[in-house]
């Protein structure tokens, strides 16, 4: 995979100030972030809308080759399967936020970030800081 270059970076975060849907995506995101952690102790929460938006861009670049068409897309086939424009965010958010957030998902983001990637958890920064040297 390798890391995004600043031009790719660029170009996606500015698609999700652009896009009201990947605003809604990214709102609910930092949502669910913000229920799932609540109780952990340490959380960077000036980092919640930073980690939002890395894990939808993840998500473009990784599986959509990115294109945001491809978000679009899932979010009307889920539609078109009876949920809400509102449901089929929350579902999709749903699936993003716990993708990203396991090992894999985070050992994913640190390769398209580099030393940009932001965590809310210290917890994840170390354990990120471990893998890589054991590697």
């Amino acid at each position: 995979m390798g890391t995004l270059s600043s031009e790719q970076l660029d170009g996606l975060r500015a698609d999700l100030h652009s896009h009201d849907f990947l605003r809604r995506l990214t709102r609910e995101i930092d949502y669910l972030q913000r229920v799932v952690f609540h109780a952990a102790d340490k959380v960077e929460w000036k980092h919640a809308r930073d980690v939002a938006e890395q894990i939808l861009i993840a998500e473009i670049f990784s599986r959509h080759r990115g294109e945001i068409d491809g978000i679009y897309g899932a979010l009307r086939e889920s539609e078109r399967s009876g949920l809400s424009w509102t449901a089929a965010i929350q579902n999709l958010a749903a699936y993003l936020h716990s993708y990203y957030t396991t090992p894999l998902g985070i050992v994913l983001r640190r390769e398209l970030f580099g030393d940009a990637v932001v965590f809310l958890s210290p917890e994840a920064i170390k354990w990120v800081q471990q893998t890589a040297a054991a590697s």
